[in-house]
């Protein structure tokens, strides 16, 4: 994962969100390891988005190869940051 070049502080729940996040867990795998409730997860979640320190992406077709091959979870609101390593 990259991040942008400033270092800032983050609130707590940006923090336990961004730290969880691996490229392969759904924002409802994120929801559920985070344990920050849902409104807080939500606000959080926009804040990472706006800031560009996280991208959501989409599921993937599956005429485009088996997802078991690229490493990809194929649920949506996939949140997959394996293409910036």
């Amino acid at each position: 994962m990259q991040l942008k070049a400033q270092a800032y502080p983050l609130p707590q729940s940006q923090s336990e969100i961004l730290k969880r996040v691996d490229g392969k867990t759904t924002v409802t795998g994120l929801i559920q390891s985070s344990f920050v409730p849902q409104p807080q997860f939500d606000r959080a979640l926009a804040a990472l988005l706006k800031a560009g320190l996280i991208r959501e992406t989409s599921a993937l077709s599956p005429r485009s190869g088996p997802a078991e091959a690229r490493g990809v979870v194929t649920e949506e609101n996939d949140l997959d940051f394996t293409h910036l390593i």
